[in-house]
């Protein structure tokens, strides 16, 4: 049964960040976090792109998303939301982007999703950001290989963390592909989120 819309959080949201309501991808759920959050009660560390100093409850929205069988989950501060409108005047190429970060979210290919991923790295950084080397995506890998119960030998890990051309599918077992599937896609999502704030707040 499809969950009932809420109505009430939704204007909360549009409240904070009114430029959301020109999101203009329908495949993210955005929610406002309302409760204190508690990333070791995850499972999986949450991303967030920035740390900021000085507040002691910060907002932060959640962009969700389907990955193969299960939910995914982008967290942003509004503070990143509000800084991404600062900014949004100044970036271009916005179509050949997001067409690109979609091929990738669609595509069986390992290589494919790598080469996405470095062709919006440029994009990512021009915005101002620059996870893909953070200590937090380096955690994500480790977590989601835990959670799956697999272990994967440090070099491996090391080459699908730097988007290596030497990952292909045949490195894999079907559990391990599936993993290194959903790191790959995380990646994307994130990116493609990060355009759709651009975007809308551009649009708005």
């Amino acid at each position: 049964m499809e969950e009932e819309y809420d109505y009430e959080s939704a204007a909360e949201l549009y409240e904070l960040v009114p430029f959301l309501q020109a999101f203009p991808f329908d495949d993210y759920e955005i929610v406002l976090e309302k409760d204190s959050f508690d990333p070791e009660k995850m499972g999986i560390s949450p991303i967030i792109l920035s740390q900021v100093q000085g507040l002691e409850s910060p907002e932060m929205i959640n962009f969700y998303f389907v990955d193969g069988e299960t939910q995914a989950m982008v967290t942003l501060y509004t503070q990143d939301l509000l800084y991404l409108q600062e900014i949004s005047g100044e970036v271009e190429k916005l179509n050949s982007t997001n067409e690109s970060l979609t091929k990738g979210i669609s595509s069986n290919s390992l290589q494919q999703k790598i080469e996405s991923i470095k062709q919006n790295l440029e994009f990512v950084e021009e915005i101002g950001f620059n996870f893909v080397g953070s200590g937090i995506f380096v955690s994500l890998l480790d977590d989601l290989l835990e959670v799956h119960g697999l272990d994967m030998p440090a070099k491996t890990r090391t080459l699908v963390r730097t988007l290596s051309s030497k990952v292909n599918e045949n490195r894999f077992t079907a559990d391990e592909l599936k993993v290194v599937t959903s790191y790959y896609n995380f990646l994307l999502n994130h990116m493609r989120i990060l355009l759709g704030i651009v975007i809308a707040a551009k649009i708005y």
